[in-house]
C-alpha cells in the first residue's frame, strides 16, 4: 500500500491560474517510468493525481513531481510550493473524503461525486487504471453514496451553479428581468441552466461548441440556442454570462468581450467562470463595463446552507473510516487470492494423480463406484482446505499478509525458484480491461512461484486497429484478429507468455504456440447496461441495443424481435459512453468483464442464461506460450484450473467441430459433472433468432463438443450458418497493387483476408541503396536512436549490421514496420499509436544531444530529419533504399480491360509514376484511386490526380477500412 501516492492543488493551496496551467496532470504521470497506474481528478476547485508506483513512495515521488513540472513548462519549485502529498492508506482516506463532499469548497456539495466516477471512467478508457486504483475509487464512490443516503450532508445543495448565480444576484442587485446565457451544454452547464429555470430568469441562452448539442439541450429551458461563432452576439445579448466548459484553452477571449461591449456600452455584464481550466481569458476582467469572476470567488449564499452541513460532519467522517477499513481488508485479501488458488491448484493435482492411480490398482471398477470414489476424495480435499483458506484470507485482511503468506507457501510447498526465469514477459491489449486481466495471471503466478517478476508489455492488434471505424467484426473478418501481433512476438521471442479472454482465441493452436493455462474463469453470462436502467423486458419498442456479436444479437431478436440490434466497436468504457451519450439505448457485454473493471454499479441487467446463453470459452482467461518452451509449460501449470480446461474444451471443441469461428452465431456453456465428465448445451442459430438448433448432453470433455457438434449440423446447423456467413467486405473487388509481388506482402494479404482479387500493375519497385551508403555505420547500439520510416528501411539493414539490431533502441514509424523489426530477433523501443511523423517525432523527446540514425528512402521528404535537427538532435540521415520507376508491360496493362474496382496508391512515388501513365493512357485516371493515407493522398493530387478514397491510418488495414466502407456504405 506504500506505493500509492496523491499529488493535488486545491482552491486551499495553488491560485486558480496555477490550477488551469495543470488540468491534464495525466501527460506527465505517461511520461514518468515510475508510474504504473494513474488517475486524474479535476473540478472546479482542484486538480489531483492518483498514482500506484512501480517502487517505493520517495523516489518515485520525487521522479513523478519532477516530470510534471517538465511536462507543463513550470519550475519545479514552484509546483512543489503549492502542492499537497498523501501516500499509502491516506490516499484512499483523502479521495472518500472528497467524493463525500468532506474536503469541498463548499461542505457536502454533490457535484463531486460525479467527478470522481467520471475520473475513474476515463481513466479506464485511456487504460491507465488497474486493480489497485479501480479499488480505491471504487472504495471513495461507495464511500460518498452512502455520505448522502445515510447523512445529511448534502441537504439545502449549493452547487457552483447555485453559488454563481448567488452572486450574480449580489453583484447586479436582482436578477428579474435579466439576460442569462450559459456557455456549454456540459453536466455543469445544465446544472446552471436548471438554477436559472428554477429562479424564475425568463430569457436565457445556451452557447456550445457544437451547435447542435446547443439545440438538442435548450428545449428543455425554453432557451435560444447558439453555436461557438455566435458568441459575440450573445454576449451582447446577455447581462450575466456563465462560463462551464471542458475546454482546455479560452473559449471567451478579451477580443470578443470588447466587441459585445461596444454594441451595449450603457449595460454591464457579468461574466462568472467556473471552468478549471479558465474559459474566459484574464483580459476581461479590464474591459470597460465588464466583470469578471471565477471559482474561488464563488462564496456568497454559501453560509446558509452550512450549519445544518457541519453537524453531519462526525457521521460523514466515520462512513469514510468504515470504507477505508474495508478498503484495508480488500487490498490484503486481493494479495493472498493468487495463492489460495495455488493451494487448491496443487491439491487438485494431487487428487487426481491419486484417485487415477487407485483406480489403476483396482482394475476393472463399476462407473458408478469410480464416481462416488471421485466424489468422495473431492469432497475431502475441499473439508480439508476449508478452514485454511479461510483463516489465510482473514489473516490478510486484518492486516497481516507478508507473514501469513510466507507460512502457506511453507506449509502447502507453494514455490520452487529454481526453475523459474528471470522475468517474464507478458504480453496483452492495451485497454483497462486486458491489462486487469493480465496483471490477475501474473499475481496468480507471483503466488504459485514466489520471487518470479513480470512485466506486463501492451501491444496493438489489428483488431484495435479497426476499433474506430465501428466495422463489425464479422465483417472484418481474418483469422486471429485480436491475437495474429501475440503469436508473431511469442515465435520471435519478444514475450513470453499472452493472456487473452479464451472467447477471443482461436480453437486451433497458431503454428509455433501452444495454450498453457486456462484459469480465473467467473460469471460465464452477459449483462445490459442501459441509459435509464432499463432491463430487457422494459426497453421500449425500437430502442437501440449494441453489440459486436452475433451470438448475442441473433439471441436478442429471439426474445426481443422489436428491438434495433446494432454493431458496437471499442473497449467496455467507451461502449458504455456511447450508451451514456445517446448513441444506444443500451449494449450488452460479457459479466467477467464488467466485473474485472470494477463497473458493476454500471448494470441495469445480469442476464438470465436462459436468455443469452454464452460464447464458447467466456468468462475464461487463457495464457499462450511457446510451443516447447518447458520451462514456461511448468511455471503455467501451477496456475491452469482443471475445471476451466474441462468445460472450456467442451464448448470450444463444439465450435471447432462446426467449423465456426469466434464470432459465428454459436452459444456453449458446459459444467462439471463429476470428475471425468462434463454436461454440455449448446445452439446454433440464424440472425433473427426464427431459426435454432439446440442440442446437450454429458460425456468426456474432449470428445463431447464434437459429438453435439455432429448432432447439430445432422440437426440442419450447416445450413444455419452457411447463411449466417458474411462474406468479407471486399468479396467480389477486383484491386489493383502498384508494387511487385513479393514487395507488398502485407497489403496484399489484408486484401485477399477480406475478399479481394489482386491485380498486379508494378509502377516501382523497391531496391537496397549501394552498400557505400551505410559504409561508415559499424554498430546501430552506438546510437541514441535507430529510427524506421518504413519497413523498407528495415529490409535494406546489410547483414553486418543484423547482429547489433537487438541492442539497439528503435523507433519505428507503424506496425507493419515494428513487424519488420520483430523479424529481426529486436522489439522497438517506440511505436506510436497514430501511423505519423508528427506522432514519431514527439515520441522520441527530449531530443537535445540525441544521436539519430535515420534510414530513409532516396526521395524521402527532407522535412521529418530538419524537425528532428529542429528540436536539437543530431541526425544522420542515410538512403538505406532506393525507388525505382518500373514501366509496366503490354499485359500488365491489358488485365485492366477485364475491369477494376480501385487502385492502391501506398506511396507519392506510386502516385506519381500513375500520374505519368494515365497521361498515355487517360481511361485510367477514370479509375477509383484509393491511397494509404494523407500524404500519399497529396502527393496524388499535386500529381493532377483525383483521389476517390483516403485511409485514415496509414496502414494496411487502414486501407482496407476505407475500401471496405467505400463499397459497403456506412455500418451502423
Amino acid at each position: 500500500m506504500d506505493r500509492l501516492v496523491c499529488l493535488g492543488l486545491s482552491h486551499r493551496t495553488a491560485p486558480v491560474e496555477l490550477r488551469s496551467r495543470f488540468g491534464s496532470l495525466g501527460l506527465g504521470a505517461t511520461r514518468c517510468p515510475a508510474v504504473a497506474e494513474h488517475a486524474v481528478l479535476s473540478t472546479c476547485y482542484r486538480v489531483e493525481l492518483y498514482a500506484y508506483l512501480v517502487d517505493g513512495v520517495d523516489d518515485a515521488r520525487h521522479e513523478l513531481i519532477t516530470a510534471l513540472a517538465e511536462s507543463h513548462g513550470t519550475e519545479r519549485q514552484l509546483l512543489v510550493d503549492h502542492l499537497y502529498v498523501h501516500t499509502g492508506g491516506d490516499v484512499t482516506r483523502h479521495l472518500a473524503r472528497v467524493a463525500s463532499g468532506l474536503d469541498s469548497l463548499v461542505l457536502g456539495e454533490s457535484e463531486v461525486l460525479g467527478q470522481v466516477g467520471d475520473a475513474l471512467t476515463a481513466a479506464a478508457a485511456a487504460g491507465t487504471v488497474g486493480a489497485v486504483l479501480s479499488l480505491v475509487f471504487r472504495t471513495a464512490i461507495g464511500a460518498g453514496r452512502r455520505a448522502r443516503t445515510e447523512s445529511a450532508i448534502g441537504s439545502n445543495p449549493a452547487t457552483a451553479s447555485s453559488m454563481a448565480l448567488a452572486l450574480a444576484d449580489s453583484v447586479l442587485g436582482h436578477l428579474d428581468g435579466k439576460r442569462a446565457l450559459v456557455v456549454g451544454a456540459g453536466r455543469i452547464g445544465v446544472q446552471t441552466l436548471e438554477a436559472i429555470t428554477r429562479r424564475g430568469i425568463s430569457e436565457v441562452a445556451l452557447v456550445n461548441r457544437s451547435r447542435e448539442r446547443a439545440v438538442a439541450t435548450a428545449p428543455r429551458f425554453q432557451a435560444a440556442a447558439f453555436g461557438l461563432d455566435e458568441l459575440v452576439d450573445a454576449l451582447a445579448w446577455a447581462d450575466l454570462a456563465v462560463t462551464a466548459t471542458a475546454s482546455q484553452t479560452p473559449v471567451v477571449s478579451t477580443a470578443a468581450v470588447e466587441e459585445a461591449m461596444a454594441r451595449r456600452p450603457d449595460r454591464p455584464l457579468v461574466v462568472i467562470d467556473v471552468a478549471v481550466p479558465a474559459d474566459v481569458e484574464r483580459g476581461v476582467g479590464l474591459v470597460p463595463g465588464a466583470r469578471l469572476f471565477d471559482v474561488d470567488d464563488l462564496r456568497i449564499g454559501v453560509s446558509e446552507a452550512m450549519t445544518a452541513r457541519f453537524a453531519e460532519v462526525p457521521r460523514v467522517e466515520a462512513i469514510v473510516g468504515e470504507e477505508v477499513e474495508a478498503f484495508t481488508r480488500r487490498y490484503h485479501q486481493l494479495e493472498v487470492e493468487p495463492l489460495v488458488a495455488a493451494i487448491r491448484q496443487r491439491a487438485e493435482e494431487t487428487r487426481r494423480h491419486e484417485l487415477d492411480r487407485t483406480l489403476r490398482h483396482l482394475g476393472d471398477v463399476d462407473p458408478d463406484i469410480a464416481r462416488r470414489i471421485g466424489q468422495l476424495s473431492r469432497s475431502l480435499v475441499n473439508k480439508v482446505l476449508h478452514e485454511p483458506t479461510v483463516q489465510l484470507r482473514l489473516r490478510a485482511g486484518n492486516g497481516q499478509p507478508d507473514a501469513i503468506t510466507t507460512a502457506a507457501r511453507q506449509l502447502f510447498g507453494i514455490g520452487d525458484v529454481a526453475t523459474q526465469p528471470r522475468a517474464v514477459v507478458v504480453g496483452t491489449r492495451g485497454s483497462a480491461l486486458a491489462r486487469a486481466q493480465a496483471e490477475r495471471v501474473c499475481r496468480l503466478l507471483a503466488a504459485a512461484w514466489p520471487g518470479l517478476k513480470w512485466e506486463v508489455r501492451p501491444m496493438v492488434t489489428r483488431g484495435d486497429r479497426t476499433q474506430a471505424s465501428g466495422e463489425p467484426l464479422s465483417e472484418i473478418g481474418g483469422k486471429g484478429l485480436f491475437t495474429a501481433e501475440f503469436e508473431e512476438a511469442l515465435r520471435a521471442g519478444t514475450i513470453d507468455v499472452a493472456v487473452h479472454s479464451l472467447k477471443d482465441l482461436p480453437t486451433v493452436d497458431a503454428p509455433g504456440t501452444v495454450l498453457g493455462a486456462v484459469c480465473l474463469r467467473q460469471d460465464v453470462g452477459d449483462c445490459l447496461v442501459s441509459r435509464d436502467g432499463l432491463t430487457l423486458d422494459t426497453l421500449p419498442a425500437g430502442a437501440v441495443v449494441g453489440t459486436s456479436s452475433l451470438r448475442r444479437t441473433a439471441q436478442l431478436r429471439a426474445v426481443r424481435p422489436d428491438l434495433v440490434v446494432r454493431s458496437i466497436r471499442g473497449n467496455v468504457d467507451t461502449r458504455i459512453a456511447k450508451v451514456r451519450q445517446g448513441h444506444y439505448d443500451a449494449v450488452v457485454l460479457a459479466a467477467a468483464g464488467i466485473m474485472r473493471l470494477g463497473l458493476e454499479g454500471q448494470v441495469s441487467e445480469w442476464l438470465a442464461l436462459d436468455t443469452v446463453l454464452p460464447a464458447p470459452g467466456q468468462g475464461a482467461l487463457g495464457v499462450q506460450c511457446r510451443q516447447g518452451d518447458d520451462a514456461m509449460l511448468h511455471l503455467l501449470a501451477a496456475i491452469d484450473d482443471p475445471a476451466a480446461r474441462a468445460t472450456t474444451s467442451a464448448e470450444r471443441g463444439f465450435l471447432d467441430a462446426l467449423g465456426a469461428g469466434c464470432t459465428a452465431p454459436v452459444a456453449a456453456l458446459a459444467e462439471v459433472v463429476d470428475d471425468d465428465r462434463v454436461r454440455l448445451r449448446a445452439l446454433v442459430s440464424s440472425l433473427d433468432g426464427d431459426d435454432v438448433v439446440r442440442v446437450s448432453g454429458d460425456g468426456v470433455a474432449h470428445e463431447l463438443g464434437r459429438r453435439l457438434a455432429a448432432e447439430a449440423l445432422a440437426a440442419g446447423a450447416d445450413r444455419i450458418l452457411e447463411a449466417a456467413r458474411v462474406p468479407p467486405g471486399l468479396a467480389g473487388r477486383r484491386v489493383v497493387v502498384t508494387r511487385p509481388p513479393g514487395q507488398a506482402d502485407g497489403l496484399a494479404i489484408a486484401l485477399v483476408e477480406h475478399g479481394a482479387t489482386l491485380v498486379s500493375l508494378p509502377l516501382i519497385r523497391i531496391e537496397p541503396a549501394p552498400d557505400a551508403a551505410l559504409a561508415d555505420v559499424e554498430d546501430l547500439d552506438a546510437y541514441d536512436w535507430v529510427v524506421f520510416t518504413s519497413a523498407n528501411g528495415v529490409g535494406a539493414i546489410p547483414q553486418r549490421l543484423r547482429g547489433t539490431v537487438a541492442s539497439a533502441r528503435i523507433a519505428a514509424v507503424g506496425p507493419a514496420t515494428a513487424a519488420a523489426v520483430r523479424g529481426l530477433g529486436a522489439e522497438p523501443s517506440l511505436v506510436p499509436e497514430r501511423f505519423a511523423a508528427d506522432e514519431l517525432v514527439a515520441g522520441l523527446e527530449p531530443l537535445r544531444g540525441a544521436r539519430l540514425l535515420l534510414l530513409q528512402a532516396d526521395i524521402a521528404d527532407p522535412r521529418f530529419a530538419d524537425e528532428l535537427r529542429n528540436r536539437g538532435a543530431h541526425v544522420e540521415a542515410v538512403t538505406a533504399y532506393r525507388t525505382v520507376t518500373v514501366e509496366p508491360s503490354s499485359a500488365e496493362l491489358e488485365q485492366l480491360g477485364d475491369g477494376v474496382d480501385a487502385i492502391v496508391l501506398a506511396s507519392g512515388s506510386a502516385a506519381r509514376s500513375l500520374a505519368r501513365l494515365v497521361s498515355r493512357h487517360p481511361e485510367l485516371g477514370r479509375l477509383l484511386l484509393a491511397c494509404i493515407g494523407p500524404t500519399t493522398a497529396a502527393a496524388a493530387a499535386e500529381a493532377g490526380l483525383t483521389v476517390g478514397v483516403v485511409a485514415d491510418e496509414a496502414t494496411a488495414d487502414g486501407i482496407v477500412v476505407a475500401l471496405t466502407s467505400h463499397f459497403g456504405g456506412a455500418h451502423d
